[in-house]
């Protein structure tokens, strides 16, 4: 299993990482003769206790991505209250 030590900051566990397409979108977007989008560079907040990975929305956006429907989350700033939220697949294949 894969695994990362970093130094905790005072905004918490934060990592720099990058978000790309999935490898089954990237081989679709090969065979249909178009551009393979560059990965985007993000700064994450590692949170083991997430039960879902939230992206900012203009990440999406630049990874050409299509919603798929929405979600309800809850965070601490949300309270009990959940916001709806566009949701993407965890792998999409289309061009």
């Amino acid at each position: 299993m894969p695994h990362f030590t970093l130094q905790m900051t005072p905004a918490g566990p934060i990592v720099d990482a990058f978000v790309g397409v999935s490898a089954a979108r990237q081989a679709a977007l090969q065979a249909a003769g178009q551009q393979v989008p560059m990965p985007v560079r993000i700064r994450a907040l590692v949170d083991t206790g997430a039960s879902a990975t939230c992206i900012d929305p203009s990440v999406p956006v630049a990874l050409g991505l299509t919603p798929t429907g929405n979600t309800s989350m809850t965070t601490p700033s949300t309270g009990t209250t959940p916001h709806s939220r566009v949701s993407y697949p965890k792998d999409e294949p289309r061009p």
